[in-house]
């Protein structure tokens, strides 16, 4: 059985609180999603999950995504630390590397404590919180709740992979100055206060005085390990159906700019991950959809949605929005 570093050095899952992924609702809302009339943000177990607040008709619009709300390989090869290697490997290796290029960047992300790159030409070094850390962060702990098992026949693929991005994310360890930050919520060092400014007198003080031994490369390469483990259970191979299609679209929307590629969505229970459930309790039945949107005839509707919920049947006031598929089965 796979061993989940993150669960040994964070937090218990079995002290995890719905409070841990509090960031994710704003986040989404700032803009990168929006619920449709009559439908909310609610919990269930540690994770969001969407109840209708009155009666819904067949064919509601329940949720929409907008690009910026799903994290895809072209987010890891903007990154500006270590993009270009990247797309360099994904150029070597090519077709089914997109789910690599993921891995890394989830594995970067940890290590430097959900911070957003510093090191690149042109940085004035200022540290702030990656744009994808509430995302990431959100993933990072539905897993350590429950990991996802690599499956035995995977797990030679797997090492390799680990081999091949090691050495960039070893990279962006050794920059962070984060070690491991266990337990830290987004952009906030382990002890509760903001890491020093980069440059500044108590950053360099820091590096003189600091004894912390950060990650052995074992460490390191279960890190990315997990990393892997994460992406292969919880990625969208691809986009859903178009609507009024009985194929899979080609990107994250019908704009010629959506991203294309496997996808890591919001971890919304029951709509993009599994619902919590007593062991052997049978799933609820689906009452809802993923599509994403036909290009218009004329116009330019729906350019900004990645993918949307919608009911396939009426939903009682109270109904938890439910989707199977894409991982929420």
């Amino acid at each position: 059985m796979r061993t989940f570093l993150l669960v040994a050095l964070a937090t218990a899952a079995a002290g995890c609180t719905a409070t841990e992924y509090a960031a994710l609702q704003p986040w989404l809302t700032d803009g990168r999603a929006s619920v449709g009339a009559g439908v909310g943000y609610s919990s269930t177990g540690n994770l969001l999950a969407l109840t209708a607040r009155e009666t819904l008709p067949l064919g509601a619009t329940l949720l929409e995504l907008r690009p910026s709300a799903i994290l895809t390989p072209a987010a890891a090869y903007a990154d500006r630390e270590f993009g270009t290697d990247l797309r360099q490997c994904a150029a070597r290796v090519g077709p089914g590397f997109g789910s690599v290029a993921l891995a890394a960047l989830l594995a970067a992300e940890r290590v430097r404590g959900f911070m957003s790159e510093s090191w690149y030409a042109g940085s004035t070094g200022a540290l702030s919180a990656s744009p994808w850390s509430a995302l990431t962060y959100a993933l990072w702990r539905a897993e350590e709740a429950a990991p996802s098992p690599i499956e035995p026949e995977l797990e030679p693929i797997v090492e390799q992979g680990v081999s091949l991005i090691y050495p960039i994310v070893e990279l962006a360890s050794r920059r962070s100055w984060s070690g491991l930050r266990p337990g830290a919520a987004p952009g906030v060092a382990f002890d509760g206060t903001p890491p020093p400014s980069f440059g500044s007198d108590e950053w360099f003080r820091a590096g003189e005085v600091d004894d912390a031994e950060g990650l052995s490369g074992t460490q390191l390469r279960q890190l990315i390990a997990d990393a892997f483990g994460l992406v292969l259970g919880r990625q969208c191979v691809e986009p859903p159906l178009e609507d009024g299609d009985a194929e899979a679209a080609q990107r994250w929307g019908w704009a010629d700019a959506a991203p294309s590629g496997p996808a890591l969505l919001p971890p919304i229970a029951g709509v993009f991950c599994a619902e919590p459930r007593a062991a052997g309790a049978a799933r609820a039945e689906p009452n809802a959809a993923l599509r994403v949107p036909r290009r218009p005839a004329v116009g330019n509707r729906d350019e900004d949605v990645a993918v949307r919920c919608v009911a396939t049947r009426a939903l009682r006031e109270g109904e938890g929005v439910r989707c199977h598929g894409l991982g929420a089965g």
